[in-house]
């Protein structure tokens, strides 16, 4: 497990377990799921998870967000690649009802909480560039119906 901090947010969160063909694991006991990443991500992303003030900072009313960025071949640009957010049932439902753009789509609703998922619109680098062509294939990589599940 990976745990390092940055000012008051807990960031970088990994576990890592081995998992069929390569995937690995990423665990987040605060928000209780667990997300099988693609083999096609390994070493081309970064975690961060955030908690309580920090996630409604980053989405307001969320519980928890975890963001998964896809990081460039040279290191130097960090990209959203992933957005999960947790949310109460109530606070969903109030942020459903407003007006706007939704703020992500639902994973599953259980235990009170609702978990919802968020991409990108559209890819943030050059598609034609190194860094564009795998952005797209790591996003198509992830099917998060089969690779989210909630822990016991």
């Amino acid at each position: 497990m990976i745990l390092t901090w940055e000012g008051n947010k807990l960031k970088d969160v990994l576990v890592k377990d081995v998992v069929t063909d390569n995937q690995e694991l990423y665990t987040n006991s605060q928000a209780n799921f667990s997300l099988k990443l693609p083999a096609s991500w390994k070493g081309h992303y970064k975690a961060s998870q955030y908690a309580g003030e920090s996630a409604n900072k980053i989405i307001p009313l969320a519980k928890h967000v975890v963001q998964f960025d896809y990081t460039s071949k040279d290191r130097k640009d960090a990209e959203m690649l992933l957005l999960i957010s947790v949310f109460s049932k109530n606070d969903w439902s109030y942020l459903s009802s407003e007006q706007g753009p939704p703020v992500g789509s639902v994973i599953i609703e259980a235990n009170g909480m609702v978990y919802v998922y968020t991409t990108p619109q559209s890819n943030p680098f050059d598609p034609q560039s190194k860094d564009g062509k795998l952005f797209d294939q790591l996003y198509g990589d992830l099917n998060i119906g089969k690779s989210f599940k909630l822990l016991k």
